[in-house]
């Protein structure tokens, strides 16, 4: 299914992505988990007068992965691999999936997929913020930070020292908060159209099963052969 121009491809945070669909029924799927463990502290000194040793901070996070085989509509195979997106498809369910990549990247990721069997539709948000975070520059966030410094020295250049530190804290406090925000209404944006992706390739599926109906429904009716006259 091509997608029209202005869902192919979107520009946020001075960053363009790329979109791409795919449409298909489960054959099979697998899941499984990985945990991941490490910890900090420990160290210290034992001697001969005693000594301290700190206490050790375990951590740990768990992933899961999922491999989703599906059927196109051409008969072609195709494999949805994600992470911690929790598909629930049993074989046989359509499946919408919208694929996002960077404009300087080489695959896809599978930032959202669609049970049409179910109406269950989940996105990676993880993913979306790693390509927000890892392809797009927040120049008013540096500007923002700049001005903070700007501020602050000024206030120094006057030989006001204490007042300068007193500026300097809260105004980039300041600073990184709206840098982050600027960052969040870019993942939100980029959820959004991966959303409204899809909200496109479902409209298309149901106007092409009510085209596809009214095929049917007005389709001239086979005659009733005609009786043989009787001799």
């Amino acid at each position: 299914m091509n997608l029209p121009s202005e869902l192919k491809s979107r520009s946020i945070d001075n960053a363009a992505f790329l979109f791409d669909v795919v449409l298909g029924r489960v054959m099979a799927a697998e899941k499984w988990s990985e945990t991941q463990v490490w910890g900090q502290g420990g160290g210290g000194h034992v001697g001969r007068n005693g000594g301290y040793v700190p206490p050790v901070n375990i951590q740990s996070s768990v992933d899961t992965f999922q491999n989703v085989w599906i059927e196109r509509e051409d008969g072609t195979p195709y494999c949805l691999q994600t992470r911690n997106m929790n598909i629930q498809a049993l074989e046989g369910h359509p499946l919408t999936a919208v694929l996002v990549r960077h404009a300087g990247g080489s695959s896809d990721q599978v930032g959202l997929v669609g049970n049409l069997a179910t109406g269950i539709r989940v996105d990676d948000p993880a993913l979306c913020a790693g390509l927000i975070h890892a392809h797009t520059s927040s120049f008013s966030g540096l500007a923002y930070r700049l001005l903070a410094f700007a501020l602050a020295g000024g206030t120094m250049w006057a030989g006001k020292w204490l007042l300068g530190l007193v500026i300097l804290f809260p105004a980039l406090a300041a600073a990184n908060w709206m840098a982050k925000n600027e960052k969040d209404d870019a993942i939100t944006a980029l959820r959004r159209h991966l959303s409204k992706v899809d909200d496109w390739v479902v409209g298309e599926l149901r106007d092409r099963h009510a085209a596809a109906h009214a095929v049917i429904v007005d389709a001239p009716q086979n005659p009733a052969p005609a009786t043989p006259d009787r001799i």
